[in-house]
């Protein structure tokens, strides 16, 4: 069931802001801009962001975009380089064509080479792109925001709210939408004063599952970050692929990977049923997560 309180209740039930990093004030005046440190445009998805960031950056066929990921690996979500090779070709290596690097904050873990990546950028005068679609509000050990180090960057507002679609491009360069959407700004007015308290949840849901499976968590304990998924080593993925509860499970095309969206709006008996469940099977490789544990 999703049930989230009034803001006035929350407040009552002593569930102050003081657990919300980079505050922001609890009315219904409070800004996107405060929370993601820039001005930003509205579009319907992300990936309609992403689209009108490439055009406004000119980026031709033949030039490309260098996308890095927290994880590494080869996967990269079609969201991002399906939209961007409709203009131009991505690589996975940076190269004399390399005319924008686009990061990939993966399900809400910041990559570790932000600084660098910064320097690189710098000293070829290419935009960095921040996508932080699964980091909205997430900070580094080093207390640096998502989204702050990028010339841009793309955030996703169904994966951290309760609406229906909707993307946002941040930047200090106001690249216009074509047209203004009352859903949107009616929605955003609405949920960014809650941030901080779903923010809350989703790490305690978060914590929840990493105190049960932190031998087999492949990232590390959430304490600064805005996680969207809980990942863990695990053998009989389709044994356990449909739960007896309403807490999906995602496959991914790693072998012997779990991942557990962190839902704010689920319920903490959801994932105790979940814990229950997913307790029966073993661990796979441990050696495999000493390999790719992202710590």
């Amino acid at each position: 069931m999703i049930r989230i309180l009034p803001l006035e209740q929350i407040k009552e039930n002593g569930l102050t802001k003081d657990f919300y990093l980079k505050s922001i004030e609890n009315d219904s005046n409070s800004e996107l801009s405060e929370v993601i440190g820039s001005d930003y445009t509205v579009f319907e998805s992300g990936k309609s962001a992403i689209s009108a960031l490439i055009q406004y950056l000119k980026l031709t066929r033949n030039d490309e975009v260098l996308i890095t990921t927290t994880t590494d690996t080869s996967f990269v979500s079609t969201c991002v380089s399906a939209t961007v090779f409709n203009y131009c070709r991505i690589s996975r290596v940076l190269t004399e064509n390399t005319k924008a690097i686009f990061i990939i904050h993966s399900f809400g873990f910041p990559h570790t080479g932000l600084k660098q990546l910064r320097l690189i950028a710098d000293e070829r005068k290419i935009p960095l792109i921040e996508d932080c679609a699964f980091g909205f509000d997430s900070y580094n050990d080093e207390g640096i925001r998502l989204g702050s180090i990028g010339n841009f960057s793309i955030y996703s507002l169904p994966k951290i709210f309760p609406i229906e679609y909707g993307g946002v491009l941040s930047s200090n360069n106001i690249i216009k939408c074509k047209k203004r959407d009352e859903y949107l700004v009616t929605q955003i007015k609405e949920w960014v004063p809650k941030l901080w308290y779903i923010k809350k949840i989703r790490i305690q849901n978060y914590q929840m599952l990493f105190r049960k499976f932190s031998e087999k968590s492949i990232y590390k304990e959430a304490v600064e970050e805005n996680p969207f998924m809980f990942g863990l080593y695990m053998h009989a993925y389709k044994k356990i692929e449909k739960t007896q509860n309403d807490v999906e499970l995602a496959r991914t095309h790693v072998k012997d990977e779990v991942h557990i969206p962190v839902n704010a709006f689920a319920e903490a008996m959801e994932y105790e049923s979940l814990i229950a469940n997913l307790s029966q099977f073993e661990p796979s490789h441990t050696d495999i997560k000493d390999k790719q544990n992202i710590k």
